[in-house]
């Protein structure tokens, strides 16, 4: 896929389309129109932006691809923020893993466990507490498994729509 910036002098929608993509009959209008549905009519801004599609009659010289390094730097930057947000995750479970470490080191030590003994009410809390623990981790794997799917689907995407863009 391409795209041009509508010049100041340029301002007919069916001229650019005979200029650009080389078609008197019309079709490649209407491809263009297809393409950007912001449009109204047949007249556009100057400075507007419009995608121009991949046609037999297409003039590359009057157009510029989409793809290439601009979007090379817009997946990157997809990637990497997933690769931030999965770090950040990992982190965040790790600090509370160690939390939970320090916790269950307290509750198994001598004074805690008399107090569990003789108070039946906070040996049940303290069970409890335990079972949070065990969610919180396998929610914790979980978060870091949807993170890593997420970051493999939006790669694959990323990829066909480099291929879609040319």
């Amino acid at each position: 896929m391409r795209k041009i910036i509508v010049g100041k002098k340029d301002r007919d929608l069916k001229a650019i389309a005979k200029r650009v993509l080389g078609d008197p009959s019309g079709g490649g209008l209407q491809a263009l129109k297809q393409l950007n549905p912001h449009l109204e009519g047949d007249s556009v801004a100057a400075d507007m932006l419009l995608l121009v599609p991949e046609l037999p009659g297409l003039r590359a010289g009057e157009s510029t691809s989409i793809g290439g390094e601009a979007f090379d730097a817009f997946a990157g930057q997809v990637l990497a923020a997933l690769d931030g947000t999965a770090e950040r995750v990992r982190a965040a479970h790790a600090a509370r893993r160690v939390e939970q470490k320090e916790l269950g080191a307290l509750l198994d030590s001598a004074p805690l466990k008399r107090a569990f003994e003789a108070d039946p009410e906070l040996r049940a809390q303290a069970a409890a507490a335990a079972q949070v623990f065990k969610l919180d981790q396998a929610q914790s794997k979980e978060a870091e498994e949807t993170i890593a799917a997420l970051k493999a689907m939006v790669g694959t995407e990323l990829a066909s729509l480099a291929k879609l863009l040319g």
